[in-house]
């Protein structure tokens, strides 16, 4: 140990004790782990909450929504099967496919006033009946039938018969035996849109003057 002088004066015998004490006995140095492990979680806090870059994957675009057919309607030349009796029968027509949605009655010779039946619809067509369609004659929501007779080749006529008896669209009444096909031929009329003209003129005068008059 270091020898130092002594002094008489109380205060410099004290600093020169510290002095000596502390060069002697200086307690080592003490790293606080609870204070670091405290910077530590609030390092690991600080870089969770900071948003992370994300790359953004695309989304596949919709597919396409499937084009509805387009609806067509279409008259249909029918005969009832119970009495004879002529009607037109409204049908969608979608594809291959005529849909009985109403009817009218049929005009004199069956020809929209030709005197003569309409001529076949182009194509082969499964027919089938829309909720609540019937025969406008006698009520009958049967399969129709499409007769094979040489007066009226591809007339369609509801499912009505009277008895085991059917009417044929030319007027015979007999039995007849059906069998089912897949598609059969009709004869209608399709129905376009016309637009309506307006009234011409009788006369320039009453048109308005586009020049001066000599």
């Amino acid at each position: 140990m270091p020898r130092v002088a002594m002094t008489d004066n109380p205060l410099d015998r004290a600093r020169q004790a510290l002095q000596i004490s502390g060069a002697g006995n200086a307690p080592p140095v003490v790293i606080d782990r609870s204070k670091g492990d405290a910077l530590l979680a609030r390092a690991r806090a600080a870089a969770e909450s900071k948003p992370q870059s994300r790359t953004e994957t695309p989304q596949p675009s919709p597919p396409p929504a499937a084009s509805t057919p387009r609806v067509e309607r279409v008259r249909v030349q029918m005969s009832c099967g119970a009495t004879g009796r002529p009607f037109v029968a409204i049908a969608e027509r979608r594809g291959n496919a005529l849909l009985l949605v109403d009817h009218e009655l049929a005009r004199p010779g069956g020809g929209g006033g030709t005197g003569a039946p309409p001529v076949r619809l182009s194509g082969s067509y499964h027919v089938d009946r829309g909720k609540g369609w019937a025969c406008p004659h006698c009520g009958s929501r049967e399969d129709a039938w499409s007769c094979g007779c040489s007066a009226m080749p591809d007339s369609l006529h509801c499912g009505g018969k009277r008895g085991r008896m059917r009417y044929c669209a030319c007027g015979r009444l007999e039995e007849r035996e059906l069998v089912e096909v897949e598609t059969i031929e009709v004869r209608g009329q399709s129905i376009a849109a016309t637009a309506r003209s307006g009234t011409p003129s009788s006369s320039r005068g009453n048109l308005p003057a586009l020049y001066p008059k000599r």
